[in-house]
């Protein structure tokens, strides 16, 4: 498990140095993509364009492809730093987050779920768990400050 170094944040850039690793472990992304809410009205017509604006989802994926940094907090750590940062640079709630996670993967089914992720559906077909973040604030304290930049004047 990953101790964490008194005054050295997840987003220090010699944060794996300083835990022992001299490589990259893994990566973090996500995926946008438009939903469209359908309309409650059963009678409407369904080539009609939608009446309410489109809102955002964010597939989060993580990996630690190095086997011998797995299960040490590096995970944890990347998604304390990035989904804030993520949400923070998109203007998006916390609850716009979800992941899709293989049934048989407890270690990252039980990794998001303590930071705040919930089952939402299992999708048989494709033997993955949908989770969703629960609620419109991280749990934690972001191990940054975003500051607003002034655009350049051309």
């Amino acid at each position: 498990m990953l101790r964490r170094l008194p005054g050295v944040l997840p987003s220090d850039p010699a944060f794996l140095s300083k835990h022992g690793v001299d490589q990259m472990v893994g990566d973090v992304n996500i995926f946008l993509s438009k939903v469209y809410d359908s309309d409650s009205d059963s009678d409407a017509d369904p080539d009609a364009p939608p009446t309410t604006p489109p809102r955002t989802r964010c597939e989060v994926e993580l990996m630690i492809a190095v086997p011998s940094t797995r299960r040490r907090g590096f995970g944890r750590a990347a998604l304390e730093v990035f989904l804030p940062y993520a949400a923070a640079a998109l203007d998006l709630p916390a609850s716009a987050f979800f992941c899709r996670i293989g049934l048989a993967n407890e270690p990252s089914l039980n990794l998001f779920e303590k930071v705040g992720f919930r089952r939402v559906k299992v999708v048989e077909a494709f033997g993955e768990v949908e989770m969703g973040f629960e609620g419109d604030k991280w749990t934690w304290e972001p191990a940054f400050e975003v500051l607003e930049v002034e655009p350049e004047a051309r």
